[in-house]
C-alpha cells in the first residue's frame, strides 16, 4: 500500500506538545484513522453508509475500490482459508465506518494494532521531540519556513498548497509542525499549529 502523507492543523498552545496529544485525541475519537485493514477510513466510512442505504452503484464502485486495496492481505491467505479473510476484513471494513474506535481501545492499543502497517495518520507520532527521528515531531526553524514559503506566517492556504511539497522531504514516521498565523504579514499571534507527517506501510 505504502506510506500516506498527511496534515492537520491543531489550536495553538505554547506547549506544542499539549496541542499535538489533543489532535490525536481528537482523531482517535472521530475514528480518522486506518485500522488492522490498513483502508482509509472515509472510504470505509463511505462503503458502509452506500452497504445501508442499498445503493447498489455506489457498492460496487467502493467494492472495487475496497477490494483492490485488500488483494495483498485475502491472496496471501492460504487458498482455503481466502474466503473467510474476505468475510473478515469486510466486516472489519463495516465496523470501520462507524467513527468511533470500540469503547474498550485506546490510542495505544490501536497502534500496537496496526504494527508496522500504521494508522496512516497523526497517531503514529508519539511525541514532540527537539530533533528529527521515527515517531516523533520537530519544529521547523524559521529558516526552513522561509524557504517553504517565502517569509515565516505560513497561514492555512499557504500549508495546504506546500504540505505536499513539505511531506516529500521526510522520512517515515517523521512529522514537522509550525505555527500558523491568520494573515500572512505576523501582526498576530499564531491561532494553530500545522502538523505535516508521512506514516504507514
Amino acid at each position: 500500500m505504502g506510506a500516506s502523507t498527511w496534515h492537520y492543523f491543531a489550536p495553538y498552545d505554547a506547549d506544542p506538545e499539549a496541542s499535538l496529544q489533543l489532535l490525536r485525541s481528537e482523531v482517535f475519537a472521530r475514528g480518522d484513522f486506518r485500522r488492522g485493514t490498513g483502508i482509509d477510513p472515509q472510504m470505509a466510512k463511505r462503503f458502509a453508509k452506500a452497504f445501508q442505504s442499498g445503493t447498489d452503484d455506489d457498492l460496487d464502485m467502493f467494492e472495487r475500490e475496497l477490494f483492490t486495496s485488500l488483494r495483498d492481505s485475502v491472496q496471501t491467505a492460504p487458498w482455503y482459508l481466502r474466503p473467510f479473510v474476505k468475510r473478515a476484513l469486510v466486516k472489519e471494513i463495516l465496523s470501520a465506518g462507524d467513527s468511533p474506535p470500540d469503547s474498550g481501545a485506546s490510542i495505544q492499543s490501536v497502534v500496537e494494532m496496526a504494527g508496522v502497517r500504521g494508522t496512516h495518520s497523526v497517531l503514529d507520532i508519539e511525541r514532540v521531540a527537539a530533533v528529527r527521528g521515527f515517531g516523533v515531531a520537530t519544529r521547523v526553524p524559521d529558516r526552513t519556513l522561509r524557504h517553504y514559503f517565502g517569509h515565516e506566517f505560513p497561514t492555512r492556504v499557504h500549508v495546504d498548497g506546500k504540505a505536499v511539497e513539505i511531506a516529500d522531504d521526510l522520512e517515515r514516521w517523521e512529522c514537522l509542525f509550525f505555527p500558523v498565523y491568520p494573515i500572512d504579514e505576523g501582526l498576530d499571534q499564531p491561532t494553530e499549529w500545522a502538523f505535516i507527517g508521512v506514516s504507514g506501510d
